[in-house]
């Protein structure tokens, strides 16, 4: 039945607007879908998505990497802004943090942990973290997938 579907959808996908839809939405009804694309395409339309709010994350050697969340994220979004701009708090090889003594979400997070993503934009324990795929835990909270060369005294903020 996928197959059939994806057959009859080649022909209008490239019709799709899909740079003109907010990243909730994508991640609601586009991922859903994700049989239609390839790991690459479905990448790709996440990316150069109308993002509802960007994170900066700047390293210490200047390299700044930018993670799309949405504005139904508003906690994630006010906990980013207080810390506009602040430097992180550590650096190990598996993660860099920003404390920001906020209890933990009661809520699952909108994001699921997925192949192929080496580092996550997380909430964990009240700090906002930029962690390895490989050191996420169960009742890590994820804010948004990214790429990222992890240095000493990052800088976080929305733009």
């Amino acid at each position: 039945m996928k197959d059939a579907i994806k057959t009859e959808m080649q022909e209008l996908l490239p019709n799709i607007q899909f740079k003109k839809m907010k990243l909730n939405f994508l991640k609601k009804f586009v991922v859903q879908r994700g049989f239609l694309f390839t790991s690459d395409e479905l990448a790709d339309i996440l990316k150069n998505s109308n993002r509802d709010a960007r994170v900066k994350i700047t390293n210490s050697l200047g390299k700044s990497i930018y993670c799309d969340i949405s504005y139904e994220q508003k906690r994630e979004i006010k906990l980013i802004k207080l810390l506009n701009g602040r430097k992180s708090d550590n650096k190990d090889s598996v993660h860099i943090y920003w404390n920001t003594n906020y209890r933990m979400f009661s809520s699952p997070s909108p994001l699921n942990k997925r192949n192929g993503v080496q580092w996550y934009l997380i909430f964990s324990f009240g700090d906002i973290c930029v962690r390895n795929s490989i050191a996420i835990k169960s009742n890590d909270y994820l804010i948004a997938e990214t790429d990222f060369d992890v240095t000493p005294y990052c800088k976080i903020k929305i733009v």
